[in-house]
């Protein structure tokens, strides 16, 4: 379902997709990589990520980041990108076919950043993938009752895993670490693998249970 929800600079293209059968339902929102690179709603990353979703009953809400495709402005050097984040989480939340409780986020690259910083300002957010992050700036304690998941490739050359591994014992909640076996920072042809462990992260978290 092709749509569009405000932002602080005006509409922002997105792409709302439901799963069969009747709601409402667990949403999550989908963050692209960086938009200078390429990054928009059909990366096929997120586009992996939010099929594997759907097929655990989440509905996603994939959407440009200001100045892409439809979307209004421009960018905005990764600090008004965060308000288009927590925009399309309440969006979302407020949607008659969604859970507004049951909020999850995803960021891959770029988007991971954006994402995290946004469920660190905003408590919609119940829970947090973040694919392709690893150098974390943030207090990841703001928000300790946070579940995170971090997902990367162990041929990431951008991410070094040890980065990632020194936050396992600094929070004070879960923390999930997800390493692809074969995979890069891009994940080409190991999409699936990706959305795989991000879908059964939230089902977990969500506590979804899919009849084969």
């Amino acid at each position: 379902m092709q749509l569009s929800f405000q932002s602080s600079v005006g509409s922002l293209e997105g792409d709302l997709q439901l799963p069969d059968g009747a709601g409402p339902f667990v949403g999550v929102v989908l963050c692209h990589p960086h938009p200078r690179m390429g990054g928009n709603v059909y990366n096929n990353v997120i586009s992996a990520v939010a099929t594997q979703l759907r097929r655990v009953q989440i509905a996603t809400l994939r959407f440009n980041f200001r100045g892409v495709g439809k979307s209004e402005g421009s960018y905005d050097e990764g600090i008004g990108e965060i308000d288009d984040v927590i925009k399309a989480v309440r969006f979302i939340a407020g949607h008659d076919s969604i859970q507004k409780d049951n909020i999850g986020l995803v960021g891959y690259s770029f988007g991971a950043g954006m994402a995290l910083n946004a469920a660190l300002q905003d408590n919609t957010t119940k829970a947090l993938s973040l694919i392709g992050r690893g150098r974390i700036g943030e207090d990841l304690n703001v928000r300790p009752d946070l579940p995170i998941q971090f997902v990367i490739g162990d041929q990431d050359k951008i991410i070094p895993q040890e980065e990632l591994s020194k936050f396992e014992s600094t929070r004070t909640s879960s923390i999930k670490m997800e390493i692809i076996p074969g995979a890069d920072h891009f994940f080409v042809g190991l999409e699936q693998d990706a959305g795989n462990v991000v879908a059964g992260f939230f089902q977990d978290h969500f506590g979804l249970r899919i009849s084969e």
